[in-house]
């Protein structure tokens, strides 16, 4: 290789690696080069045609290069919304439960023709919107039951969430973590008319996971936080691993236990309950 090549390749890690500031409407972000140019929007104009000195004023379609940043006229606080997508892929849900908010990322991405967040936020949206439609329905037919329907469907989104990051990070868990403790039980056949109060009975502890250590507990409720669920929708018990405990039949004909109605397929949840 000739040092001319050489050259030009250390020229060009340098140049991706530097340091660019951008004034977005006055709010300053400071990025690395490659977060502009690795992907396909306007801004990766900015970064390649990036000025020299203060005094190169350089106009592109989206602003001007002046005093050492590039000047963005656009909302800065979409615009970290637009950052954080680029670093993790993805943006959290609550982003979507404001539709102004939505509205105001979207319109920027778009400006920016950043078509892979454009679709994302598409996406995202259409979700939220079928699920707010069919709860609207539902109201419409049953106003009372389904405020809780509601409810509990919501806490199901987020026992759902919650069992996919845990499933993300198995690897850091010691033990095992079994949970919602919901999925896990089944009415017994003959006795469907018993399930509302089984449940009553359970109490709030459908959405809830058991663990086995206490580091795994820590981790477990590290991890919750990522997902917006609180400990009453995902709650964590710890519980020592053992075999299922004896539970005696129901005292005579007639009587129903929470054991007797539900049939339950795993032991530490059987245990816990």
């Amino acid at each position: 290789m000739s040092s001319n090549n050489l050259t030009n390749d250390n020229n060009n890690s340098n140049r991706d690696n530097a340091i660019i500031d951008l004034s977005v409407s006055g709010t300053t972000f400071t990025v690395p080069r490659s977060i502009l140019t690795d992907r396909q929007w306007m801004l990766s104009n900015i970064a390649s045609d990036h000025a020299n000195s203060d005094e190169d004023i350089k106009t592109v379609p989206w602003g001007t290069f002046h005093n050492g940043k590039y000047f963005i006229d656009t909302d800065p606080k979409a615009f970290r919304w637009i950052l954080h997508f680029i670093r993790h892929g993805s943006l959290p849900r609550g982003v979507f439960e404001s539709s102004i908010e939505a509205d105001a990322l979207l319109d920027v991405a778009d400006y920016l023709c950043y078509e892979e967040l454009v679709t994302y936020i598409c996406g995202e949206r259409k979700e939220v919107m079928e699920y707010e439609e069919r709860v609207l329905k539902l109201e419409r037919e049953h106003s009372t039951k389904v405020k809780q329907m509601n409810k509990r469907y919501r806490e199901l989104i987020k026992c759902v969430a919650m069992r996919a990051r845990v499933d993300s990070m198995r690897r850091k868990f010691r033990g095992p973590v079994v949970g919602p403790l919901g999925a896990y039980l089944k009415i017994v056949e003959g006795k469907e008319h018993l399930a509302e109060i089984a449940e009553t009975a359970i109490g709030h502890g459908l959405g809830h996971f058991v663990v086995t250590n206490g580091e795994d507990r820590a981790l477990f409720m590290k991890l919750r936080q990522d997902v917006n669920c609180s400990s009453r929708e995902c709650g964590v018990l710890q519980l020592h691993q053992g075999p299922r405990c004896n539970i005696p039949p129901p005292p005579m004909d007639g009587i129903e236990t929470v054991a007797s109605v539900l049939s339950i397929s795993d032991d530490l949840v059987f245990n816990c309950l």
